[in-house]
């Protein structure tokens, strides 16, 4: 199997390992991914960082992530509380960024493989009933 692609980048807050992402205000620069909002990039290696230090960023690959809730094998995952990963599930109708798949059962706390996949996931609209 391959290996992930890792990125180095500046740290603009003090930032933990093993949690979600997105680029920073300042150029260079990566701050935790705290919303489904949030752009997230990539997920932290075993390595966090204090602030304006180096710290390294999985784009691609499998990782380990910090969970914030309960994920199964193939779910899709956004950033939770303090860039830890959730299950991603946006309202009905609505996009929501993802950051990566599942590849193992996780509960809050655990640290499990994850597979880097970016994109935006929509949940279906509810179908009216009357119809």
């Amino acid at each position: 199997m391959g290996q992930p692609i890792i990125k180095n980048y500046d740290a603009e807050i003090d930032t933990a390992a093993l949690v979600i992402v997105a680029r920073g205000a300042g150029a260079g620069t990566v701050t935790a991914a705290v919303s489904g909002d949030a752009k997230p990039i990539g997920i932290t290696t075993i390595v966090g960082s204090k602030a304006g230090q180096p710290i390294d960023v999985v784009l691609s690959g499998i990782t380990p992530l910090k969970l914030a809730g309960p994920v199964g094998v193939g779910d899709f995952i956004a950033a939770g509380p303090s860039g830890q990963g959730l299950l991603a599930g946006p309202p009905a109708g609505v996009s929501g960024r993802v950051i990566a798949m599942a590849v193992e059962d996780g509960i809050v706390g655990d640290v499990i493989d994850v597979l880097v996949l970016p994109g935006l996931i929509t949940t279906p609209a509810a179908e009216d009933p009357g119809v």
